[in-house]
């Protein structure tokens, strides 16, 4: 009966961490592409330019999840470590679709802040 429930255990154990990191990797793709859509919808993007910004803003979202994981309790390190992915990611994006574009996005994401604020 102990080996039944210690198999059982450990088969739940390997289905749980398998789906944690299942949903880690669609939470990344899922939040690139509600971006990029964003930045189609607001900015009116060419077919081109959407697939060099998702592919810049999958990047960019894992990075910051694999840093969430790695820092969970300390913020300052958490800031620490994605920003410098962060400044590089933008200037990429920025470099792909274009400064007056990159300026259009950045009052965009402003206003959603302030009205997530109210």
């Amino acid at each position: 009966m102990a080996k039944i429930t210690t198999l059982l255990l450990s088969a739940l154990l390997f289905i749980s961490t398998a789906v944690f990191a299942v949903s880690t990797s669609d939470k990344a793709v899922s939040s690139a592409k509600k971006k990029t859509a964003d930045f189609v919808q607001v900015v009116e993007l060419n077919a081109g330019e959407e697939a060099q910004v998702y592919k810049v803003l999958l990047a960019k979202e894992q990075n910051t999840l694999a840093a969430m994981t790695d820092y969970k309790g300390d913020k300052q390190a958490f800031k620490a470590a994605t920003k410098p992915f962060n400044k590089n990611s933008n200037r990429q994006i920025k470099d792909i679709i274009g400064k007056d574009k990159m300026q259009t996005m950045n009052q965009y994401y402003k206003a959603q802040r302030a009205a997530d604020k109210n």
